[in-house]
């Protein structure tokens, strides 16, 4: 890889965790959380709390935290976990692990329109800001779908979830759960990140990544499931990054992405007027 090529990747890696203030990393089989600014200790009170809020299923039996401090000083704060002898998981796995949440998720409870399922930031940032014929396209493309409310981890890409020697699962990096949200949003986001081998999650050209989703087939499972069409899992996929990526990039940048991805899903896969 050309030196200046590497550099950009660097510099845009260090933009993107001081946007976040926080990084994990797996060691010896350990989670480990990093938190660093001026409100280092105020969001690790707040990272152990959120974990411990009341999960749906299956959630509730995938949630791991780093909760126990190793380092705490003004500026930056260390938690770390139980060992748990895991690793991060390959992108076979990550689309296995999508099927299993698809097949023992409660989907028979409460259930609301799609457009409620997702987190306020993105309505506030991202929807309302939008281009009429982008909106356009993807009302048309759900199709008024009604999804369950599970809850929703709200920032499940690849790199979040862990397995162990036994081949269990976890899920870690819970700051953005939300009680109103829905697995749909969860596994369309795993899915569509399942074919990232490396890199961060959010850094992804969006031309290219809707081509990628499709050339590697991490959704076709998921078709058929509550009635959802492939278009329809991209559809939240697309709108799931773009409320992720809100934590790193300037809102015009999301809306810019956005964009380009709904008009790639809409080249690649035309809609029915």
């Amino acid at each position: 890889m050309p030196l200046s090529i590497r550099m950009q990747s660097l510099k845009s890696r260090a933009i993107v965790l001081w946007r976040r203030k926080r990084f994990h990393a797996v060691s010896r089989g350990s989670y480990i959380k990093c938190i660093f600014g001026p409100q280092s200790l105020k969001a690790a009170r707040e990272h152990r709390s959120a974990t411990h809020a009341k999960l749906h299923r299956p959630w509730s039996e995938l949630a791991i935290s780093a909760g126990r401090p190793m380092i705490a000083l003004p500026g930056i704060t260390i938690l770390t976990s139980p060992s748990l002898q895991a690793r991060m998981i390959t992108p076979d796995e990550a689309v296995q692990f999508g099927n299993r949440i698809l097949a023992e998720a409660e989907s028979s409870g409460e259930r609301a329109h799609w457009m409620s399922t997702l987190d306020d930031s993105f309505h506030r940032h991202v929807w309302r800001s939008l281009p009429d014929t982008v909106r356009s396209t993807l009302n048309r493309t759900m199709r008024n779908a009604s999804l369950p409310i599970t809850g929703a981890h709200g920032d499940l890409h690849f790199s979040n979830v862990l397995r162990n020697h036994e081949g269990e699962f976890w899920l870690i990096d819970w700051e953005t759960y939300r009680k109103h949200g829905s697995y749909v949003e969860d596994v369309s986001r795993l899915l569509g990140t399942s074919h990232r081998s490396s890199g961060l999650p959010d850094t992804a050209d969006p031309h290219a990544d809707i081509s990628n989703i499709l050339a590697s087939g991490a959704m076709n499972s998921a078709a058929g499931h509550l009635g959802m069409t492939i278009e329809m899992w991209l559809a939240m996929y697309i709108m799931s990054q773009a409320t992720c990526e809100l934590q790193r990039l300037r809102r015009a940048d999301v809306r810019r992405q956005l964009c380009a991805r709904v008009e790639m899903l809409h080249s690649k896969l035309p809609l029915a007027a």
